[in-house]
């Protein structure tokens, strides 16, 4: 890294090194492919309900994926995370995007499956570049900060500010298949 990470808080981490942390450390509504095109990542599936002012977000009630403390990651995270970083009290630079964009947020449960919805006030095709597991990192519902436990592919071990920086694969990940990737 050219520098240390300065902010593992997923609701403040800005810098270069801070997101390619949470990368491999959280989940992300959406993620990019191999051809930058926006895919799901926490989710299962997404689409547009209405052309650039509506988003659902479809979640399994079972497996997908889990947070190192081996709760399952769910849209009722997501939505909490999202109103996290739209609290008035927040002084993110993140949130700026939430709080303006977005008017209405909620999860439906629909059979097997829970659907996280995200109304926005006007028209925004781009916003859901947003949703990126660099930017938006998923925390479990009711835990934030620079400790809340993420969902990724590794877990911070250790920790000595400005120095350095543990991370361990977590195998049972499904982006592993048993077998850890280079970082």
């Amino acid at each position: 890294w050219e520098s240390f990470p300065t902010n593992l808080d997923p609701r403040f981490a800005q810098d270069q090194a801070s997101q390619r942390v949470l990368a491999l450390t959280h989940q992300g509504l959406l993620k990019r492919d191999s051809s930058l095109v926006l895919v799901p990542d926490a989710c299962k599936t997404w689409r547009w309900e209405r052309p650039y002012t509506e988003l659902a977000f479809e979640f399994p009630n079972a497996g997908g994926f889990s947070f190192t403390t081996g709760a399952r990651l769910t849209a009722a995270d997501a939505l909490d995370t999202l109103e996290a970083l739209r609290d008035p009290q927040l002084r993110s630079p993140k949130a700026g995007a939430f709080k303006e964009a977005i008017e209405a947020l909620w999860v439906e449960a629909k059979g097997d499956r829970d659907i996280l919805r995200v109304k926005l006030r006007q028209p925004n095709p781009g916003f859901p570049s947003n949703l990126v597991r660099e930017t938006f990192a998923i925390t479990p519902r009711g835990i934030h900060g620079p400790q809340a436990p993420g969902s990724g592919g590794y877990r911070v071990t250790h920790r000595e500010p400005e120095q350095r920086l543990v991370l361990e694969p977590r195998l049972e990940h499904p982006d592993f298949r048993g077998k850890p990737r280079p970082l």
